[in-house]
């Protein structure tokens, strides 16, 4: 249930009640659940964000080592410490 929805109808019951709010087990259960979600979201796209940051900025200071140093693609991600995975990753993004 969209937050600005329950809000509205928890007032409309509380005015009906007395002032009485309810708390149901369900909306705590909905509300956690939706809590939850966006934490685990935010979290994926932090670290999401965080590879391909990382990504980007290998990717950059291989070409420049490629271009700058003619070094190979092997040579330049050896002196950056790139290891063989994302090697391969990056290879098809060069």
């Amino acid at each position: 249930m969209d937050n600005s929805m329950y809000q509205n109808v928890n007032e409309r019951v509380g005015e009906y009640m007395g002032g009485k709010v309810l708390d149901i087990d369900i909306i705590k259960a909905h509300d956690e659940g939706v809590a939850e979600g966006e934490a685990r979201g935010e979290a994926r796209g932090e670290a999401r964000g965080e590879v391909r940051g990382e990504a980007k900025s290998d990717i950059s200071a291989i070409k420049n080592l490629m271009k700058n140093a003619e070094k190979t693609f092997e040579q330049a991600c050896e002196l950056l410490g790139i290891n063989k995975e994302k090697q391969n990753i990056y290879k098809n993004q060069i």
